[in-house]
């Protein structure tokens, strides 16, 4: 599309389009009825923006949780342990519209990774200066807690900037869903995006059966 076709289409028709295509991929096409529906949902429901909060919901957040529920539902023992952590921190220098650990950003705190090379892959406005000795402390904590699983399978999670006894980290439970929110201040937390599992898995599937999509009329043929 055009420049000038991209600016005449109201955000809410690109919506809708990104919302029928996506669900695609796990439910098939659906009708308008359900696209409104999931449309509405996101509208009133997200962190960053309806549309980035639909994205990362059906490219990260659901088929992650299904994996570790899978996995950890098994019957694996030793084989059958997951661990779900969550990079929570907000560091001083993402400067731009996004906060938090966007998508890719944990890899600053894991590899060598320079801040100009991010941002040649993401758009990220990222002001390096800002890079603080409290981001090389945590990036040596994060370094230490992978390394410990990698050796171990049991990840040890490193002291908080308080200098409190860090919490233990059980494996993943589908009934108990406990995860690390980990950042200077790691924590245990529970059922991390519980609602929207229980959207995609329950609500748009109620939608879809609410609301079948019907065969094209003759004059639409």
């Amino acid at each position: 599309m055009t420049e000038e076709q991209l600016e005449a289409m109201p955000p809410s028709a690109i919506f809708q389009g990104v919302v029928s295509e996506m669900l695609k991929g796990g439910f098939g096409q659906v009708s308008p009825e359900v696209v409104g529906k999931v449309v509405e949902y996101y509208n009133n429901n997200y962190e960053v923006n309806p549309l980035a909060d639909f994205a990362a919901d059906c490219i990260f957040h659901v088929p992650s949780l299904e994996f570790v529920n899978a996995i950890s539902s098994g019957g694996g023992g030793e084989r059958g342990k997951v661990y779900l952590l969550r990079f929570d921190e907000y560091p001083e220098f993402m400067v731009g519209p996004y906060k938090g650990t966007t998508h890719g950003l944990d890899l600053s705190y894991l590899f060598d990774v320079r801040h100009d090379e991010v941002k040649q892959i993401l758009d990220y406005k990222i002001d390096e200066s800002k890079w603080s000795s409290a981001d090389t402390d945590l990036k040596n904590k994060y370094s230490d807690l992978v390394s410990s699983f990698v050796k171990t399978g049991k990840p040890e999670v490193p002291k908080g900037a308080s200098g409190k006894a860090p919490p233990t980290w059980p494996p993943y439970d589908p009934v108990k869903g406990q995860y690390l929110a980990f950042s200077s201040a790691p924590s245990l937390a529970q059922h991390l995006k519980a609602d929207r599992l229980r959207l995609f898995q329950q609500q748009i599937p109620e939608w879809i059966r609410e609301f079948p999509l019907q065969p094209p009329s003759k004059d639409e043929l």
